[in-house]
């Protein structure tokens, strides 16, 4: 409880009134034989979080709520959570299935701050985006929930966090987004295309699955930097996160945690990774740091524009 009052606290006003506006938030017990975090087992705790918007049968609202998960509480110090640095290294090598130490995993080795009331904010801030996005894609023209679909993407920002295709060089998708048929979308779960200037999220996944890390490693000092193997830069890259370059709706979710974090009490200013690539490269620098660079970014920016409003 001491861990989610820090989180409220250090929490922007908007987001504060979002978190309010819940049905409810939960810490969920799946794995855990009791009350006590270190009965919990199973996988990586970014597996066991969520955000759902309930309906009756009639399609009336049952309400929306996110829950945390209790084993998040074991990964810490003393019965906290763990800190953001910790927290968003475990997601990372989760997300890419890249555990082991001898392939020199990705690691978060400089953020700031790094507390445990912002790894707290971060999931709950993730999570209530996933909601989110049903709240102002999923409805009808009124306004009101359309729990069957399908999304309209011109009722949020008037219609341009998801960029028509061949509009300019804007944009970040292929292809249009769609919703989900599945009742729970896995954590991870790619989905949709990149333009063919970006990262090729193909190749990036037969590297993983094949244990080619070195070459994985240089793409994803692509998504982060926007510096692709090639020597092609992409707008300083236009994704606020790994995870976000997985599919259209983590794009806007991870982009709406990141304008949380950034517009938290005290700012997220750091949250940069340290990747090892292909010809003995290591790169841990300016580039892969997404909150610090934030401002040469101008796709991420776009998108982040969009929720300005929230601060109105």
């Amino acid at each position: 409880m001491q861990d989610l009052t820090a989180a409220f606290n250090t929490a922007p006003d908007f987001f504060r009134n979002q978190l309010c506006n819940l049905t409810g938030v939960y810490i969920d017990r799946t794995g855990c034989t009791s009350y006590d975090p270190s009965s919990c087992t199973g996988p990586d705790p970014s597996d066991r979080l969520w955000g759902f918007r309930a309906f009756d049968s009639s399609g009336n609202s049952a309400g929306e709520f996110t829950g945390t998960w209790l084993g998040l509480w074991q990964k810490g110090v003393q019965g906290h959570a763990p800190v953001l640095s910790r927290f968003e290294t475990r997601r990372l090598q989760a997300l890419l299935n890249w555990s082991k130490p001898g392939d020199k995993p990705p690691a978060h080795e400089l953020v700031q701050p790094d507390t445990v009331a912002m790894t707290v904010l971060a999931v709950l801030a993730h999570e209530a985006g996933h909601v989110f996005w049903y709240d102002v894609f999923v409805i009808k023209p009124d306004g009101s929930p359309n729990p069957g679909g399908p999304a309209d993407f011109n009722q949020f920002c008037s219609g341009t966090f998801y960029q028509p295709v061949g509009v300019g060089q804007q944009g970040s998708w292929l292809l249009p987004p769609t919703v989900s048929d599945e009742r729970w979308v896995s954590f991870g779960l790619p989905r949709n295309y990149h333009k063919a200037d970006d990262v090729d999220m193909t190749k990036l996944g037969f590297d993983l699955d094949h244990g080619r890390f070195p070459d994985a490693g240089d793409l994803l000092h692509g998504i982060y930097s926007g510096q692709l193997p090639d020597g092609t830069n992409v707008q300083n890259g236009r994704w606020a996160s790994a995870l976000a370059a997985f599919s259209t709706d983590e794009d806007f979710v991870e982009t709406f945690q990141l304008f949380v974090l950034m517009h938290a009490r005290t700012p997220l200013q750091h949250s940069r990774v340290k990747i090892f690539g292909s010809k003995g490269r290591t790169y841990f620098g300016d580039f892969d740091d997404i909150p610090y660079t934030f401002s040469q970014k101008p796709e991420l920016v776009r998108k982040s524009t969009c929720f300005n409003y929230l601060l109105l």
